[in-house]
Parts: C-alpha cells; sequence; structure tokens
C-alpha cells in the first residue's frame, strides 16, 4: 500500500472528533511531536481541552462529527445536556482562536 503524503499548509492545527461522552483531539504542526488525547464533554474537561491546545499554540481546529451531537448544529436535538456540551464548547473553540 502506497503513502499519500500532503503538504501541511497550517503551522499547528487540531482535529476534533467529537462523541457524545468525550471528544478526541489530535494535534500537529511544525516543532511539535503529534499528540492525540481524549477529554470528557463536561465544562471542565473542555476548559482543560482549551488550556492544553493553547499551551500548544494551536491556530487552527477543524471538527468531526458525525452522532447526535452534530445534529445540535441543525436544530434537530432536543437534549438540554448537548445544548449546554455546545454552547460550552464553541464558547471555549472561539475563545482558543480569539474571536
Amino acid at each position: 500500500m502506497s503513502v499519500v503524503e500532503f503538504p501541511q499548509l497550517i503551522d499547528r492545527g487540531c482535529g476534533l472528533d467529537v462523541h457524545k461522552d468525550n471528544v478526541v483531539a489530535s494535534i500537529r504542526g511544525k516543532g511539535l511531536a503529534e499528540e492525540k488525547r481524549t477529554f470528557l464533554t463536561f465544562t471542565n474537561d473542555l476548559e482543560e481541552l482549551k488550556v492544553w491546545l493553547s499551551s500548544h499554540n494551536i491556530t487552527h481546529i477543524a471538527m468531526e462529527s458525525t452522532g447526535t451531537p452534530s445534529r445540535m448544529f441543525i436544530g434537530i436535538g432536543r437534549s438540554d445536556r448537548y445544548i449546554t456540551f455546545l454552547k460550552t464548547f464553541l464558547k471555549l473553540y472561539w475563545s482558543i482562536l480569539g474571536i
């Protein structure tokens, strides 16, 4: 099997895979060792995610979500827990990027 390499266009990035009970974050970039960590979806854990990303000077975040939490973005979900999670997550996301 051949491996396809792509040039890295972003100096320091993070990919997030969002699940119902956790968020898996993988960082990569210039001067960084590739690292993956899993965080729970409670506010304190998302704050820990923010601190971890900030400590590595992450500048870009890409998120993947295919389950129930992703439906919240288009207003289908009904759970207050998911709404609270996503509001908290988006606030942290925006604060990491300085928005």
